[in-house]
């Protein structure tokens, strides 16, 4: 065992660069997730509005000649786009996904700039002491205006991050491989992205080694 992993102090900060990994991807995940929403709910409101302006700014008589509705429902028309105009509206008003994304992207680059700092210190390697790993703690937990991540997801998330990392390892020694191959790989052999896994022994055809055995002998009797 090298001295590196002996050192508490090592251990203390491959910890919390581990902790800084899985809230960099837990962030990123909900980052993207609400900033897909919020561009969804933008989208279905402008359509909405569209359609609402176009039956805002047609007569009645030419709705009811091109399309075939009556007056009635024409109205009906015009009432439905204003109504889901209204929920979408209010919807993305109460919920304000691009708020919320943003606040993860703070995070996301909080907890990367936690990372870069706890691997330069292991990268420092001498002059590392417990004053310097206090203040990163200190700074890793100085995430009060920032959101957390919620309780019941915290497993599900981990467990996102820990089959990215070893989908990562398998593709880094086939990167041409589809990412759906490597889900069924992974999936029936869990132990495929193990790095501390042991290689499988590789034993030689039955030929092969009566082969070599019949060469060294003739070589001791030469």
């Amino acid at each position: 065992m090298s001295d590196g992993k002996k050192n508490p102090v090592h251990q203390e900060l491959d910890a919390l660069r581990l902790k800084a990994d899985l809230q960099v991807s837990s962030h990123s995940y909900l980052r993207d997730y609400y900033l897909g929403w919020g561009q969804r709910l933008n989208l279905y409101t402008l359509v909405c509005s569209a359609i609402l302006l176009l039956f805002t700014l047609t007569s009645t008589d030419f709705v009811e000649r091109t399309l075939g509705l009556s007056s009635d429902g024409y109205k009906w028309a015009i009432a439905t786009a204003a109504f889901f105009t209204f929920c979408l509206s209010l919807v993305d008003l109460a919920w304000n996904p691009s708020s919320k994304s943003k606040a993860h992207d703070q995070a996301v680059g909080h907890y990367l700039r936690m990372n870069y700092e706890v691997r330069n210190l292991m990268i420092a390697a001498t002059g590392v002491n417990g004053e310097k790993v206090r203040w990163i703690q200190e700074e890793f937990l100085d995430a009060t205006d920032l959101p957390r991540i919620p309780e019941g997801k915290s497993l599900q998330f981990k467990q996102r991050y820990l089959v990215k990392l070893a989908m990562a390892r398998v593709l880094a020694e086939n990167p041409h491989q589809p990412l759906w191959l490597l889900r069924m790989r992974l999936f029936w052999n869990p132990r495929l992205g193990d790095t501390k896994a042991p290689a499988p022994a590789t034993v030689a055809p039955k030929g092969r080694l009566e082969a070599s055995g019949k060469a060294a002998h003739k070589k001791l009797r030469a």
